[in-house]
């Protein structure tokens, strides 16, 4: 492999080479002086794009990388990730990583426990329940995701044309179709938007039951899909789902049913979680590769495959985000779940 010792191996061979052949007169010079420059500028480049093998580093004991999803998230099957860990564990093989794994956990609870005990070492998830895996684990934020494309999310709130509503005020006494009590723009973001606006939240185990003049009631249906029919089909005053599924997947048709009453602010689409007890040289090293993975074509194949197009560092208000984000997760916990 061409890395930055057999460079410098390079150089010094030519040097000598030039010694001996005498390539020092003012036109060899000029040659020797245009081929340093070249390889002083590859030797930059590769420097800034592959870690070095440093011996500071402690890998985990297991000798692999274990990456961990939660059932339920945007891309949640084992196969679809797969890929990044194999890719991934190929791009540590110096360092003594053998192979990459995938799990799947059944919840926050369990992502939480695993990432506590070393059992996975990154965890992709949107920003909700990765705040709620942190919380209970220790795990720290590293980076963010561009997730189908899009660096952010945020949420859509809408109703049915033929409702008559115009404005979040026409929601109080009302229900809302949300997804499900983990999901970031299917109730994270709804939430806090409706709560920052004055609306107590309510949650309610049916769609027909009462809403007091004073609250917004609201109720899971699922899926962004059955948040659309049940707006559609008057079950609920109104719905919300994020922006992706209403730009994008929703169809033409429904949306033209639909009136926008509002959208959240956004937040990252989608963020890494590193376990709490890996070594912090280690943590940059995983950070560094898969913030340059996008760069190669086993790379993009590999974040191709899990829907993502790259990842990159939090932006340098990356404490304050942090800290934004934990406090939105404060009001949240405040709400009543049906």
């Amino acid at each position: 492999m061409f890395d930055i010792d057999s460079l410098a191996i390079m150089i010094s061979n030519l040097f000598q080479t030039c010694l001996g052949f005498g390539l020092f007169s003012t036109e060899g010079c000029r040659m020797y002086k245009r081929l340093i420059l070249f390889f002083f500028t590859a030797f930059f480049f590769i420097a800034c794009t592959h870690p070095t093998l440093s011996p500071d580093v402690l890998i985990p004991a297991k000798g692999v990388i274990v990456l961990g999803v939660i059932a339920g998230s945007p891309v949640d099957d084992a196969g679809s990730i797969q890929p990044l860990a194999d890719t991934l564990a190929s791009e540590l093989s110096g360092y003594g990583i053998s192979g990459g794994q995938v799990r799947v956990a059944d919840s926050v609870e369990e992502m939480a426990a695993w990432l506590k005990s070393g059992e996975v070492d990154l965890y992709f998830d949107s920003v909700y329940p990765a705040l709620l895996v942190s919380e209970q684990s220790g795990a720290e934020l590293v980076l963010q995701g561009w997730q189908f494309g899009r660096p952010e999310s945020q949420a859509v709130i809408f109703a049915s044309r033929s409702s008559g509503l115009s404005s979040l005020e026409d929601l109080r006494g009302k229900m809302v179709a949300m997804r499900a009590p983990e999901s970031t723009a299917g109730f994270f973001l709804p939430s806090v938007h409706l709560v920052e606006q004055g609306m107590p939240l309510t949650g309610k185990r049916s769609y027909f039951d009462p809403v007091s003049a004073s609250e917004v009631g609201f109720a899971f249906s699922g899926s962004d899909q059955e948040t659309l029919r049940t707006v559609l089909s008057g079950s609920a005053a109104a719905g919300a789902v994020d922006d992706y599924h209403y730009d994008i997947v929703f169809s033409t048709s429904a949306t033209e049913q639909l009136v926008e009453l509002a959208r959240t602010e956004k937040i990252p689409r989608q963020v890494v979680l590193a376990a709490p007890g890996l070594d912090t040289e280690y943590v940059s090293v995983l950070t560094q590769f898969l913030t340059n993975m996008h760069a190669s074509d086993a790379g993009k194949a590999a974040l191709d495959a899990f829907k993502t197009s790259r990842f990159e560092s939090f932006p340098s208000t990356g404490d304050a985000t942090t800290a934004q984000l934990r406090g939105m997760l404060s009001i949240v916990k405040k709400i009543p779940l049906p």
